[in-house]
């Protein structure tokens, strides 16, 4: 059962985590049959990539640390510890040098010194959880969902909140990504509706999906032109996003 995905930098790979002992790697172009990893994790709540594709992140619902690990060694990397719960989300800077992580229970976002494996700054207790985190290409923006009220916000580099994007979605398993032009904002819930977002203006765009999915996760491809969701069942889904963008799909 696939939970979460991941592409990786260069778009010929995705990332899929779920619920039974290990990550699969599946090819793009290929087969579509998936590649175990030999992670040893299981319950899998959220993956990131790397920007330079050589370490992939992940979280289990089970425990509430971070596995950062080695693609090209295959092997551990290292662990971060710093939460009280199991993390849910995760996003690496466009930099590479720090990650973000949110929390199943009422918890400041995480943004990790990866030089160092300890938190360099907390951005503020929140009254829901939070369930998904994206990085804007150019790093300027973080942005977050949070449930149960369905929120999704934006923090500045610096750390404060920015109110302007004040959009409402699925109020429960809400995931964001941002489009590689940092033009769209693309989110994915438990309703099965795939949205696309306007970042500047807090506009929503486009939607995309079947009421009876249930989705956890959502990507872009690196190149812009393809988006991807998976959801309680075994299917991942993908969208031609000139299409999507072309029809008249919306609220």
């Amino acid at each position: 059962m696939a939970r979460v995905l991941a592409f990786s930098p260069d778009g010929r790979s995705l990332f899929v985590g779920g619920v039974e002992p290990d990550l699969f790697l599946y090819r793009i172009g290929e087969d579509g049959a998936g590649h175990p990893l030999a992670l040893p994790i299981r319950g899998t709540s959220s993956l990131a990539v790397s920007p330079d594709g050589r370490v992939l992140a992940a979280s289990s619902y089970l425990d509430p640390e971070i596995l950062l690990w080695d693609l090209a060694a295959g092997r551990e990397h290292a662990r971060l510890r710093g939460h009280g719960s199991a993390v849910v989300s995760l996003a690496f800077a466009p930099d590479g040098r720090s990650l973000a992580s949110g929390a199943v229970r009422h918890e400041a976002i995480l943004l990790w010194d990866l030089a160092t494996g300890r938190p360099r700054r907390r951005l503020g207790e929140s009254s829901d959880s939070t369930r998904c985190l994206t990085y804007s290409p150019d790093g300027r923006w973080l942005a977050s969902t949070e449930v149960p009220s369905g929120s999704l916000r934006l923090w500045d580099s610096e750390g404060r909140r920015e109110d302007r994007l004040n959009a409402r979605c699925s109020r429960s398993r809400n995931a964001v990504s941002f489009s590689p032009d940092g033009r769209l904002l693309t989110t994915a819930g438990a309703d099965g509706t795939v949205r696309l977002w306007d970042p500047a203006t807090g506009a929503e765009l486009r939607r995309v999906g079947d009421p009876a999915d249930r989705l956890h996760s959502v990507a872009f491809s690196p190149d812009g032109r393809l988006l991807a969701a998976a959801g309680l069942d075994a299917n991942i889904r993908l969208w031609d996003l000139a299409e999507v963008l072309g029809s008249r799909i919306g609220p």
